[in-house]
């Protein structure tokens, strides 16, 4: 149903920018900080996980593409072989294309895509409001492994 098709340079700018801001709101939104504070967060920790940006080692990005050839969405994963795990950092469908079972082939697409590089485990963090995420996940056989509670008084 999908394949994952590298990224080229331009797509990498493209979902880089768009990654991070999104990334950014989430932080200022669970921190309970301004956007410029969750901004800065982000921009820390980018530059620590891709200090050489698409080019840094063990980190793959890719573009999901449809029977059909239309790249419909977006995939940020990192293997670390010696931990045997690949961690999902982004996934993202394009709004036009959404609920149409991408999401899910992109994950099991990722599972065999990563498999040969070491990885016998997928991890991934998800925002706790993101209940269509969380659903998605869970249907295909992941645990929550760590939680974060708030509570507003």
């Amino acid at each position: 149903m999908i394949t994952l098709r590298p990224m080229t340079d331009s797509e990498y700018q493209r979902v880089q920018e768009a990654i991070f801001e999104d990334y950014a709101r989430d932080l200022a939104n669970v921190n309970s900080t301004p956007m410029e504070e969750g901004r800065k967060a982000a921009a820390r920790q980018t530059a620590q996980l891709l200090p050489d940006g698409m080019a840094t080692k063990g980190h793959y990005f890719w573009r999901i593409v449809n029977d059909n050839g239309d790249a419909v969405g977006d995939l940020w994963v990192q293997v670390e072989s010696e931990k045997a795990r690949a961690f999902i950092y982004f996934i993202g469908i394009d709004e036009p294309y959404r609920g149409h079972g991408y999401s899910r082939a992109a994950m099991l697409a990722l599972e065999s895509t990563v498999k040969p590089l070491g990885a016998k485990y997928v991890d991934l963090n998800v925002f706790g409001d993101n209940t269509v995420a969380v659903r998605l996940y869970e249907s295909l056989g992941y645990k929550p492994t760590a939680m974060n509670m708030r509570k507003e008084i």
